[in-house]
């Protein structure tokens, strides 16, 4: 999540130095390539500042291509306000983005949207998921001209999850991020079978986290469910313990 803003910050940033007015991404490449850095590729040659589209952007948190398309929408007292879009395999979200007259920072507001489960590659290696992320009010704040992540926010609702032979059910998550660039996103999940609860933290604009989760069974958990668990987690009592640092929250599958 966090690639996803550096770039999308980038994307849409970028674009001022061609097209203050109404010129075109074409024209700058064609007059001044120089100043066109290589991230910009991916923005269409009809794109200015006002709106556009970028095609096939690689996120990192996503492992398929990711479509951005942008919009002016208003100014107000405290800056330039522009719609986003996001939309590739399974996703589909919108928000706003802010730049104040300052331009010392760039603000990511109310960004909401579906995140389909099935139309990912598989989080835990070799297994079939199923259910339905919904991320609501992200929020973020990126410091510029050095495009630091400075804060991080959202909250996630699950539901209809699976992992193979394990129902989760329903599930939710709050992220947050401290001034001292830390960030942490608690999270609890329930099914039929079990309840797990945990968190994942890690540290901004740094792609590893660190993952505890516990799990404890509610009712029956089936054969193939406990072999799921215990290839992935420690036994622990009535239930299953996992502590792992995990290198890229980008890498597939995670576990």
């Amino acid at each position: 999540m966090m690639r996803f803003v550096l770039i999308l910050l980038g994307l849409l940033t970028g674009l001022g130095l061609a097209v203050l007015s109404e010129g075109r991404m074409s024209h700058l490449r064609l007059l001044a390539p120089q100043i066109t850095p290589v991230w910009t590729a991916p923005i269409d040659g009809g794109a200015t500042l006002w709106q556009g589209q970028a095609r096939g952007l690689s996120l990192g948190v996503l492992p398929g291509p990711t479509d951005l398309r942008w919009r002016f929408d208003r100014v107000e007292r405290a800056g330039i306000v522009w719609s986003i879009r996001l939309n590739g395999a399974g996703l589909d979200a919108r928000g706003e983005m802010r730049l104040p007259w300052s331009r010392d920072r760039v603000a990511l507001r109310d960004v909401s949207g579906d995140l389909g489960l099935a139309d990912l590659p598989a989080i835990i290696g070799g297994a079939v998921q199923t259910g339905l992320l919904r991320v609501e009010g992200l929020r973020a704040q990126i410091g510029l001209p050095e495009r630091q992540l400075q804060s991080l926010a959202a909250q996630i609702e699950m539901t209809g999850g699976r992992f193979g032979p394990v129902e989760i059910g329903s599930g939710e998550a709050i992220l947050t991020s401290d001034q001292a660039g830390g960030w942490r996103m608690p999270f609890s999940v329930e099914g039929a079978m079990l309840r797990a609860e945990g968190r994942v933290e890690g540290a901004l604009g740094r792609p590893g986290a660190r993952l505890e989760l516990r799990v404890t069974e509610v009712n029956g958990l089936s054969q193939e469910a406990r072999r799921v668990l215990d290839r992935v987690a420690e036994p622990e009592g009535a239930g299953w313990r996992l502590t792992r640092d995990i290198d890229s929250l980008g890498g597939w599958p995670v576990f």
